[in-house]
């Protein structure tokens, strides 16, 4: 995702506890140790997150309040990560300019979600990373790692959340 803005100048801070500061270092963006020590700042607010404990209704009212009320928030990773609610009385009071979600907490959500009444959203249905290039970059990737395993040589660290379960042999560090 950030490699696509790069070209454009923008600064991108990311935040992503389970990468090396290799990674953040080869694709140039700033590794921040929280979304709210950027939220504030940031005009596009992009997810891309498992939905785990920890991350359950993180974008609730209190961090939708920090955004600024010209930013927009994007949500192709999981339904959960944003309080949906939350971010109904945010759009529809103008606090944020817009949203975009890919995923709900309830899929398929209701014909009736109150979302849908709001024009200042883009909803889709849970598509976004189904494309031809998704798809090949996914069976290439996986079949790579299959053979850097067997090999035991190491694993792009982009590959593995958990490295600390990995062989010591396919490990970057």
């Amino acid at each position: 995702f950030a490699r696509l803005l790069k070209p454009f100048g923008v600064k991108i801070s990311v935040v992503d506890p389970y990468l090396p500061d290799s990674v953040f270092e080869k694709e140039g963006v700033t590794r921040v140790a929280s979304v709210e020590d950027f939220v504030a700042d940031a005009d596009v607010i992009s997810i891309h997150s498992p939905l785990t404990p920890e991350s359950k209704h993180m974008f609730d009212a209190a961090l939708i309040g920090k955004m600024k009320p010209t930013a927009y928030l994007n949500n192709p990773a999981r339904g959960g990560i944003i309080d949906e609610d939350a971010l109904y009385e945010a759009l529809r009071d103008n606090k944020i300019a817009g949203a975009a979600l890919d995923v709900f907490e309830t899929e398929p959500p209701a014909k009736d979600h109150p979302l849908f009444s709001l024009d200042n959203i883009m909803v889709s249905p849970h598509i976004a990373g189904i494309t031809a290039e998704a798809l090949t970059r996914m069976a290439t990737m996986a079949v790579e790692n299959i053979y850097a395993v067997l090999d035991e040589t190491p694993l792009d660290p982009e590959c593995s959340i958990n490295p600390d379960t990995l062989p010591d042999a396919c490990r970057m560090d």
